[in-house]
């Protein structure tokens, strides 16, 4: 699926993802949510997440997608945050490109808050971001690994990866 020239007024330009799964209190959430084989042109919003913006408990996987031109104040492609912490959650980007992402902010082409973050076999070229986070912001509970990837970063960018 192609998204181009998605804009939206608040978060995630083309996709936004809340869901959870209130019904397992206390245990691994088995909700699992892909986004595969996609592509984002020029998608941007006002506040968080150019492409993707989410906000889950479980698992979030990202693959085989490229992502051209993001905007948003974090995360200029995407943006995905777990504010619950009752469950443990999961990112996971995979085999990816990023060029030119734009964040006003932080995360100049991914931004997240997790307990788990795998960024692997992904490539970046010409992202930025204002305060934080030329490349990506990451806070991550408890693991986070980035591998395999290829970094063009320009020594011209705003903020030092």
């Amino acid at each position: 699926m192609t998204f181009t020239n998605s804009y939206s007024g608040q978060n995630g330009g083309a996709i936004g993802i809340y869901a959870g799964d209130y019904s397992r209190s206390g245990a691994e959430s088995k909700l699992f949510i892909s986004v595969y084989n996609c592509v984002f042109n020029n998608c941007s919003c006002k506040n968080n997440g150019g492409a993707i913006c989410g906000s889950t408990e479980g698992k979030l996987g990202i693959s085989s997608c490229s992502f051209n031109n993001g905007k948003a104040e974090n995360g200029a492609d995407i943006y995905y945050i777990d504010t619950t912490k009752e469950t443990p959650s999961n990112v996971t980007i995979r085999n990816c490109y990023f060029s030119n992402g734009q964040a006003t902010n932080a995360g100049g082409a991914i931004y997240s808050v997790a307990d788990s973050v795998f960024v692997d076999f992904c490539n970046f070229t010409g992202c930025n971001a204002k305060t934080n986070g030329a490349i990506m912001f990451i806070e991550s509970q408890s693991n986070f690994s980035l591998e395999n990837n290829i970094i063009n970063y320009s020594s011209n960018a705003a903020v030092p990866a």
